[in-house]
Parts: C-alpha cells; structure tokens; sequence
C-alpha cells in the first residue's frame, strides 16, 4: 500500500500459467469498497515474484532469479522497469524497504544471503554494488527492519542440518554498508512450523508459520533483550492450509495480528502476547477459487489482502478488502510534540500544541479532526504536517520524564491541533505544582473509512507558575 493504491505482485500470471513469468499491478483503493484496477499499470515479468515493497515513486520486486527489480511507479498508470540486478544467492524471495536509502533482499535456496542494496541514487541505474550479509541460516524465508535493526527469518546451515530448524537472527545495521551480528534463536520445524513473514509491535517479533512437518499458525517472540530473545506466545490452527502455498502473509496493528493462508484470513487478539487467541477466520472470496496464500497489510480498521492465484487449480489472484470489527483503534498522541517532558503552566492564556502522530498503521486524513477530543475539549484549529515520531507504547504512560520522545519528523503526516489552554486547564479540576496527568484522546475516522473511534494519551507534568 502506497498513498490511495495498492500494489500487487503474483508469483505467476494465467496468460503463460508455466512459464514462471510474475505480474506486477496497481490498483486504485481511494474508495476502499471498490478497488479498480489500473489496466495500464499490468507489467509481465521475467521469473516469479516473491514480495514487493513500495516507497515514494519507487517499487522493488523481490523477483525470483532476476534478484531485485526496481519499477518506477511516479506515473501509477505506466510503471517502468528501470533495473534489476541478482546478488548472493539463487532466488530473491523475500524483501524490505521503507525509505532511507537502503533496500533489504532475502535469497533462497543453497548459500544464499541478506543483500543490501544502496538506491539512494535512484532514479539513476545501474545501482552500486551491495553488501552481502552472510545470515546464521543458508536460506533467507524472510526480512524486516526496524530503525537500526534488521530480523531475519532462516534455515539450513547454523540453524540445523537438512533445514529441520528455523532461526530468527537480530543484526545491527546502523551502517547497512557494515551490518552487524548480535544473536538469534533456533525454533525446530517439528514443533513450530516453518518460518516465512515477520513484523513489529512493541517489544515483541510476530511471524507467521506454515505447516511444514509441523503446525501451522503464529508464533511470538520477545526481543526486549536483543541478546537473548525468547519465545513466550505461540497459537496453532489444525485447519491451516497446504505447507506448498507461496505466501503466509502478516501484519499486526491494534492489538490484532492478521495472517493470511490459502484458506483465509485469520484474526488472532494479541494484547497478550504470551496468550493469543483466535478471534475469527475469514474465508477467501469464492470467486478467487484455490489459492496459494497471500499478503496481509493493516490501514486504520481495514486489512487489504491479497492472494496468490493457484493456476493449475483454476484460481484467481486479486485483493480482499476487510474491515476490523475492533471497537477502536489506538493512536499515537504527542502533547507539545518533541518536549519531553511535556509541561501545561494553568495561568497560559495561548493555546496547547498536540499532535496525533501518523504512523504505517495509521494515515491521518482518514481521521475526521471534528470529532477530536482531548479531555472533552474540542480542538480549535488543525493542519497537516509531519512533526513527531511517536512514543511507544501509545498507552499506559506513567512518567512524564521517561514516556516521551524529542525525535521529530518520520515520514509519516501528522494531524496537528491546538487547544486553548484554558479549557484544558478547566477539566483538570483541582491540580498541583508538579502533579503528572494522563490525558486522553478520542476521536473518529471519517464515515467514508468506516468511522471507527480512535483513542490515544500523553501524560503532562503540572506547573503553576505565578502562584
């Protein structure tokens, strides 16, 4: 997903259904009940394609025995190919890239590798050459990144002969030219599977596991200590699909995880890391017939799914939009952005600055400013600008000294908004010198994005000057 479009990659396309060749396509998603395809926008690629990751007017196509291929998207109704090149391994399977200049590519099969490809030159080819990162496991499933830190998913080699394990290893990547092993841990496929997708939430790595002489379903674990990180959740389903599908697509936002297989859609409640529970399963649109997994990716309470098609079944790919049933959505919120702590003097007269802070879960147009409260109080101005980054976690804040963060600006818009001081300081009721509070934040999405109400909080420290 990229602005109000959705990018699609399948392995292979039904025109030359064995002739390995993928297709890459765009659809228009502004009006999320009825996704169009953009016809012009269909691009036929040498070799299947494995993942894609979409930033800025770029596409990088983890694209089989080609290695990486890189598409310029600027025109979303002509896309094109401006180069590929294929480095440290066999196949490229699995691929990362959210801005900085850096793309993450996992190769498959017989001593394969993590390469890094520098493409801040783009749109400028051909690109310099990468570094090669040589992981624990011979086989790269899977990539993702997380400020300086790189996760992967990998068998073979250190995580056990004959593949019969997975390793999820951490690596430092403050310099991606010069990456950095800090540890890993070993999870056998008897017991959990076989490892493909992962994402973030909080302290906790989420990755998705197909039945691969094992059970299939999700599996959690905790990285607080990124020396020693622990398995502490695990949720298996007995009716999970064929272990031979090319995707077990993920994604995690507002205490759910989505995992998508050739059956459906799973909805698995995770405010308990150590205790997920399946909440429902959504089954695949009959029209798609026999699928081959897919890909998952969360936007405010909607889940834009796609799936692989099963060609020699007589499938169909295309993307399934669902809509969370989660009563609201948790969002980040900085009282006077990139102060920390944050202070409100009850004798100003001027106005509060609070942001709420967009985020890859959450796109801050889709909110109705309206409908924003804080403490009860009816904003008095708002823009758009990307300020802050936001604070995690959102909620449970407890000390205005250390839940704060001064780091500006992310990427990701934010919705600002000013308060006048005065009506906050009203609410407040009875204060003191000093005193912290928790303040809330409640909220709308716009009925067109399903309306769904949002929350979020910052904690302020009291100051009554001039008393």
């Amino acid at each position: 997903m990229h602005d109000d479009y959705a990018y699609i990659a399948d392995w292979n396309n039904s025109i030359n259904p064995n002739k390995f060749t993928g297709v890459f396509q765009i659809f228009d998603v502004q009006t999320p009940c009825n996704p169009l395809l953009i016809p012009s926008s269909v691009k036929h690629v040498a070799q299947e394609i494995g993942a894609l990751a979409v930033h800025d007017d770029f596409a990088f196509l983890a694209n089989d025995s080609n290695g990486l291929a890189v598409f310029d998207v600027s025109d979303t109704l002509n896309p094109v190919l401006l180069t590929s090149r294929k480095d440290g391994g066999a196949f490229a399977h699995s691929i990362y890239y959210q801005g900085g200049g850096f793309v993450y590519v996992g190769y498959q099969w017989p001593n394969s590798h993590l390469v890094i490809y520098d493409v801040s030159s783009l749109p400028l080819v051909p690109l310099p050459a990468p570094t090669v990162y040589q992981a624990v496991g011979d086989q790269v499933n899977g990539v993702n990144v997380l400020d300086d830190r790189a996760y992967i998913v990998s068998q073979f080699g250190q995580c056990g002969s004959g593949g019969d394990s997975f390793c999820v290893e951490i690596v430092d990547v403050t310099d991606p030219t010069t990456p950095t092993y800090i540890s890993h841990i070993v999870l056998p496929k008897v017991t959990y599977g076989g490892l493909g997708d992962l994402r973030f939430s909080g302290n906790y790595i989420y990755i998705a596991a197909r039945p691969d002489n094992g059970s299939g379903g999700l599996r959690i674990i905790d990285i607080t200590d990124e020396s020693s990180p622990v398995l502490v959740g695990s949720i298996n389903f007995p009716d999970i699909g064929s272990p031979f599908a090319k995707s077990w697509g993920l994604d995690v936002g507002n205490n759910q995880a989505l995992l998508a297989d050739p059956t459906g859609l799973y909805s698995i409640d995770v405010s308990v890391p150590e205790n997920p529970v399946l909440m429902v399963k959504y089954h695949w649109p009959v029209n798609f017939g026999d699928s081959l997994g897919g890909a998952v990716e969360i936007r405010d309470n909607l889940v834009y799914t796609t799936v692989y098609a099963n060609l020699n079944m007589g499938g169909f790919s295309g993307i399934a939009i669902y809509k969370l049933f989660d009563p609201e959505i948790f969002v980040a919120v900085d009282i006077k952005p990139k102060n920390c702590p944050s202070q409100i003097n009850v004798k100003s007269k001027g106005k509060l600055p609070v942001s709420l802070l967009g985020t890859e879960f959450i796109d801050v147009s889709h909110i109705d400013p309206e409908s924003i409260r804080l403490n009860g109080v009816a904003p008095s101005f708002w823009s758009f600008n990307d300020v802050a980054t936001p604070f995690k976690p959102y909620r449970g804040k407890e000390d205005a000294y250390t839940d704060c963060t001064e780091s500006g600006s992310d990427g990701y818009l934010d919705l600002q908004l000013k308060f006048q001081t005065q009506n906050i300081v009203e609410m407040l009721g009875v204060v003191s010198d000093g005193e912290q509070r928790v303040l809330n934040l409640t909220g709308n999405l716009k009925e067109e994005f399903g309306g769904t109400a949002i929350t979020g909080e910052d904690i302020i420290i009291i100051m009554k000057k001039g008393k």
